[in-house]
């Protein structure tokens, strides 16, 4: 009966783990050190940064951002949504998901595109940038949020 309690115990402390979400943020966002209005505040989060939550406590998600930062977010400020930050400077995004199709455009370090699909070839992406142009890039020259 004890090894039954500690499992139940461990089970329950480990749940945020693997309710873990993909998000993004609605709109520009504060970033706090802890879960309150009343914590420091670190920095502003534009609209549409990808996320990934870590845990949940009463309408505050502990998130992680692409620079390895970990803070705070008031949940009603996310939605959730896969997204990618680019890494590589001039990343191509292409028409097929293969490094011999011709690119569609190039995104910059920094920019963030949502994902369509996880379902193209393996290590490759079909994203959407915010102006509308959708394409395949490799999983190499982006930042997960899942």
């Amino acid at each position: 009966m004890m090894k039954a309690a500690f499992f139940a115990l461990a089970m329950f402390v480990a749940l945020p783990v693997f309710a873990a979400e993909s998000l993004q943020t609605l709109e520009p966002t504060t970033l706090f050190d802890g879960p309150s209005k009343k914590a420091n505040p670190r920095f502003i989060l534009s609209g549409g940064y990808p996320l990934k939550e870590i845990s949940r406590v009463h309408g505050w998600r502990k998130v992680l951002i692409f620079s390895g930062e970990i803070g705070w977010v008031r949940e009603k400020k996310t939605r959730p949504q896969q997204a990618v930050v680019v890494k590589n400077n001039n990343a191509a995004v292409r028409f097929e998901p293969s490094d011999n199709s011709p690119p569609i455009f190039f995104a910059v370090s920094n920019v963030v595109l949502d994902v369509l699909s996880k379902k193209a070839r393996p290590g490759w992406l079909h994203v959407l940038h915010v102006n509308g142009e959708s394409g395949y890039i490799a999983v190499t020259d982006v930042w997960l949020n899942y």
